[in-house]
């Protein structure tokens, strides 16, 4: 983390990075036009932990998906939910997500249950029973705890 900063520094390109932080801050009218914005201030930081949070957990699911289909797609296959491929596909970003913060706790209630019903399966089936020696079930395991 130190030397991607240094790097930033050494380039001078903090300054694009904040443009292009504000640019898309005021695109999602987290940021009012014509007043003063603190980047420290308490609804900045828990919005940006929140997505981080919401990020993470979808994150965490796409990935042990993704290593399952590699592993185990026969069984993957069986279980697999239709609306996880749109739901799933793709990486996490703040621009795909809710913006409302009902539709953000709709959407993480969700993810949630996708979780849960996946490691479920995992424990109801004989088969399954060596899949929780997999790092990314494992992880999704740990995540889902927290």
């Amino acid at each position: 983390m130190s030397e991607f900063r240094q790097s930033l520094l050494a380039g001078h390109a903090e300054e694009r990075l904040l443009n292009h932080l504000l640019v898309c801050c005021q695109e999602h009218k987290w940021l009012k036009a014509a007043t003063k914005q603190r980047t420290d201030s308490t609804h900045v930081l828990a919005r940006l932990r929140a997505t981080n949070r919401l990020e993470c957990v979808i994150e965490t699911i796409r990935f042990t998906l993704d290593s399952l289909s590699g592993l185990v797609p026969d069984w993957l296959a069986r279980h697999l939910q239709p609306e996880w491929a749109s739901r799933y596909g793709r990486h996490a970003d703040a621009y795909s997500l809710p913006y409302t913060k009902a539709k953000r706790l709709a959407y993480a209630q969700q993810i949630g249950e996708d979780g849960f019903w996946l490691m479920e399966r995992m424990e109801m089936d004989q088969q399954a029973a060596h899949f929780w020696q997999i790092p990314a079930v494992d992880i999704l395991r740990r995540v889902w705890i927290q």
